[in-house]
């Protein structure tokens, strides 16, 4: 049997910059599976110092093993306005081998980059974030019944185009995934596309898959507000994602660390 190690960990307070708010961070007892303590911060019982508690508290719920990538025709219908765009960026630039993937599996031009280290740099950063808004998606639906989910992206100027994506020859992204760096135009605002995803949930909230096996599409077009046709859904609990990324598929990184993602979620029930 696999050995179980208690940790305890400490209230934590982090003031909020420049908010004069704090958020107060509270972790109940839990476990970690193995010998050793990968948290040296963290109080162990045995490995660093002597926890507190009884071992009487159940450990969180842990996500099952992931099923099977469900097959594209197994979906259901996504369509979005505005997807007929003209790509500026068609083609992957694969970069040299950096220094740190040297001697390890090199991912170049592999449509799976599991396991692999990828060369390709995170490229230019914009200033300002941009945000993402599913704007009143739904909460719950009948069987049959579709929905139509409105995306707009916008940075601080306003709207942003979505049409900057490397593709290979089938048009999708292939074996070009994170083989492009990012841009910015000349006004400073990132290259960029976007992505709506819908995954199948479990009863503790877990996605049932690797991938979005409900439904996923690309969300291109010019001047970032478009509507998502989402229909064909079964019974069952979901999650809705929809985030952006570099031309290469890489997700649209930030200048710092608190700085908005550009993504957002939302979950519904099909009964």
């Amino acid at each position: 049997m696999q050995k179980r190690t208690k940790v305890t960990l400490a209230v934590a307070t982090l003031a909020a910059v420049g908010l004069g708010t704090s958020i107060t961070l509270v972790q109940a007892d839990g476990y970690l599976a193995g010998p050793d303590n990968p948290y040296p911060q963290y109080n162990i019982d045995g490995v660093a110092g002597a926890g507190a508690g009884d071992n009487s508290v159940a450990a969180p719920p842990v996500p099952p093993p992931p099923s099977p990538a469900a097959p594209a025709d197994e979906r259901a219908d996504v369509a979005v306005d505005g997807t007929q765009v003209e790509n500026i960026r068609p083609d992957a630039s694969r970069e040299e081998v950096s220094a740190f993937c040297e001697g390890k599996t090199d991912g170049t031009g592999k449509a799976d980059k599991g396991g692999t280290c990828v060369s390709a740099s995170i490229g230019e950063v914009a200033k300002d974030p941009v945000r993402v808004s599913m704007v009143d998606p739904p909460s719950t639906l009948k069987v049959g019944q579709g929905f139509d989910a409105r995306v707009v992206v916008a940075d601080s100027k306003g709207p942003i185009d979505l049409n900057a994506f490397t593709a290979d020859k089938t048009g999708k992204a292939g074996d070009t995934f994170l083989e492009h760096p990012g841009e910015l135009d000349k006004d400073g605002r990132p290259l960029a596309h976007c992505h709506l995803g819908v995954a199948t949930l479990d009863e503790n909230g877990f996605p049932v898959a690797d991938n979005y096996d409900a439904a996923f599409s690309g969300v291109q077009g010019i001047k970032g507000d478009l509507t998502a046709k989402v229909g064909g859904l079964k019974a069952g609990k979901y999650r809705g994602d929809v985030w952006c990324s570099q031309p290469g598929h890489l997700i649209l990184p930030t200048s710092k660390a608190d700085k908005i993602q550009a993504i957002d979620s939302f979950r519904f029930e099909v009964k």
